[in-house]
C-alpha cells in the first residue's frame, strides 16, 4: 500500500496520502489532487454553467466526464448547483397556471417491475450493457433510446421510462430524459396535469407542430445527444454543443431534412386516403412532364396519322418554296449574263469600222483617226494622211 507523499498535479505541492483526492472519473484514474486545488476546480466549473443547459464537468487531468456522484462530497454546494442548473433545460411554462414546471428531477419514485413477455425478457441483459456503457459515457443517449424503441416494439416508452428512473446522474438522466420526452411529445406537467407538446412547447395537439415548420425553424438544428436547439453562427461546419457533443452542421441539417420529410410522409398517411391522392397528383405530374417534353413528337405524329393528305401538300409547298428560291437564283445570274452580252453587243456596232485607201493614192500609209468633238460614235471622222 502506498503511504508515501505526492505532488498535486495542479500546484505541484507535496500532500500527503491520507489527504489526497483520487478516482474523480473513474477507478483507473490517475489524477491526484489536494482539497484546495480541488474546491477550487468544482467551484470554477459551476460557476462557468448556465442554468438550463445539460453540461458535462471533465476530470483536470484525464479530460474525461466525472459523474456527480465521485466529487459531489468534495463541494456539496458547487454539486447542488450543478444539479439544479441540470434539471432546468427540462423546464417548461406550463399554458394553465403560467409557471415553469421541470419535468425531470432527482426526487422520482421507484420503477414498477416491467411485464414483458419472454422474448422481450431475453433482450434485457443487453439492454442492461448498454444502460451501462451509458452511463460511462461510452455510448450517446440517442444510441440507446433507438435500440429501446427498436427492440421493444410497444413496450418500448414503458422499458424507457423504466430506464429513465433508474439513472441517478442528473447530466445522464436529463440527457435521456428530454430525448424521451421530446419523442414522446404529448406530455403532462407535473403541476397541473396540462397536456402539452414537449417538442414546440405549446399546447398538446394531434398531427405535426406548425413551428416546426416556420421558415426561421428551418435555420436551427438540435443536437443528437441532448436535443438542444442550435443555431450556426460564423465559422466551419465542425460544431460542438455545450453537453461536448461533436457534430457536422452538413450533416444534421440533413437528418433534419429527412426528419421533416418522415413527418410529412406520417401526417399523409394519417389522412384518410391520404396516399391515393398522393398517387393521383405524381401521375398526374408525371404526366404533365411526359407531355411536355414529348410533344413535337407527338405532333408530327398526329399529323402522320390524322392528316396524310394534308402532310404530303405541305410536303409539296415546301418543295416547291425551295425550287422556286433556286428557280429565282438562276434566273437573276442568267438575267445579269444576258445584260452583258447586250451591252457587248452594243459596243461592237457602234465601234466605227477603217477601210483600206485606194490604189491612186500611192501605196498604203497608215491612218490615224481622230474624232471629231462633240460627235458621238458614228460621227463622221476626218483621215490625216502621215508624213512619209
Amino acid at each position: 500500500m502506498e503511504t508515501s507523499a505526492r505532488d498535486c498535479d495542479v500546484c505541484f505541492d507535496p500532500i500527503p496520502m491520507w489527504d489526497q483526492v483520487r478516482f474523480l472519473c473513474t477507478d483507473k484514474c490517475p489524477a491526484v489532487l489536494c482539497h484546495d486545488c480541488a474546491a477550487n476546480y468544482f467551484t470554477h466549473c459551476a460557476s462557468e454553467i448556465i442554468p438550463g443547459l445539460v453540461v458535462k464537468i471533465n476530470c483536470p487531468v484525464c479530460v474525461r466526464p466525472m459523474p456527480l456522484a465521485r466529487w459531489a462530497p468534495l463541494h456539496n454546494e458547487a454539486a447542488e448547483y450543478v444539479e439544479t442548473s441540470t434539471y432546468k433545460a427540462s423546464e417548461v411554462r406550463c399554458p394553465n397556471c403560467d409557471q415553469s414546471t421541470a419535468f425531470l428531477s432527482s426526487y422520482h419514485e421507484s420503477p414498477d417491475p416491467l411485464m414483458l413477455v419472454p422474448t422481450l425478457k431475453q433482450k434485457l441483459p443487453w439492454l442492461r450493457r448498454l444502460t451501462r456503457k451509458f452511463c460511462r459515457y461510452k455510448i450517446a443517449a440517442s444510441a440507446l433510446h433507438q435500440y429501446i424503441f427498436a427492440t421493444f416494439g410497444d413496450k418500448a416508452p414503458a422499458v424507457a421510462s423504466h430506464v429513465l428512473a433508474l439513472l441517478d446522474d442528473p447530466e445522464r438522466h436529463t440527457s435521456f430524459g428530454l430525448l424521451h420526452l421530446q419523442h414522446m411529445r404529448n406530455v403532462r406537467t407535473p403541476c397541473c396535469d396540462q397536456e402539452i407538446c414537449f417538442a414546440c412547447k405549446s399546447t398538446g395537439h394531434d398531427g405535426d407542430c406548425d413551428v416546426l415548420h416556420q421558415e426561421f425553424f428551418n435555420h436551427v438544428i438540435t443536437c443528437p445527444q441532448c436535443g438542444i436547439a442550435l443555431v450556426r453562427g460564423d465559422g466551419c461546419d465542425s460544431m460542438k454543443c455545450v453537453c461536448d457533443a461533436y457534430f457536422t452542421w452538413t450533416e444534421r441539417v440533413d437528418v433534419a431534412v429527412d426528419e421533416g420529410r418522415a413527418m410529412r410522409m406520417a401526417a399523409l398517411a394519417r389522412l384518410p386516403r391520404g396516399f391515393d391522392c398522393m398517387r393521383q397528383v405524381i401521375e398526374f405530374c408525371r404526366h404533365v412532364v411526359w407531355k411536355r417534353r414529348f410533344r413535337a413528337p407527338l405532333d408530327e405524329m398526329r399529323v402522320q396519322k390524322h392528316h396524310p393528305a394534308a402532310w404530303r401538300t405541305v410536303c409539296e409547298w415546301l418543295r416547291r418554296q425551295a425550287w422556286r428560291t433556286k428557280y429565282t437564283d438562276v434566273v437573276r445570274r442568267c438575267a445579269k449574263t444576258m445584260r452583258h452580252r447586250m451591252l457587248l453587243q452594243e459596243l461592237l456596232r457602234s465601234t466605227p469600222r477603217v477601210e483600206p485607201a485606194a490604189e491612186s493614192c500611192g501605196p498604203l500609209v497608215p491612218v490615224v483617226l481622230k474624232t471629231v468633238k462633240g460627235n458621238e460614235w458614228g460621227a463622221a471622222v476626218e483621215p490625216m494622211a502621215a508624213v512619209a
